[in-house]
């Protein structure tokens, strides 16, 4: 998760590390929607250019 915020939010890892585990918590279920989301959003695209 650190590593999502770094990448993503360009959160430097201690301010992930920093926060209170409730946080991290939601910080992780946000995360993982965005991951799934987004893999999702790819795959339809696959899935377009091959029907297209």
């Amino acid at each position: 998760m650190a590593y999502y915020c770094f990448d993503n939010l360009s959160w430097s890892p201690g301010k992930y590390d920093a926060l209170p585990v409730r946080e991290k918590a939601l910080v992780r279920a946000f995360a993982l929607r965005s991951m799934e989301k987004r893999r999702e959003e790819t795959q339809r695209m696959k899935e377009a250019g091959r029907n297209g």
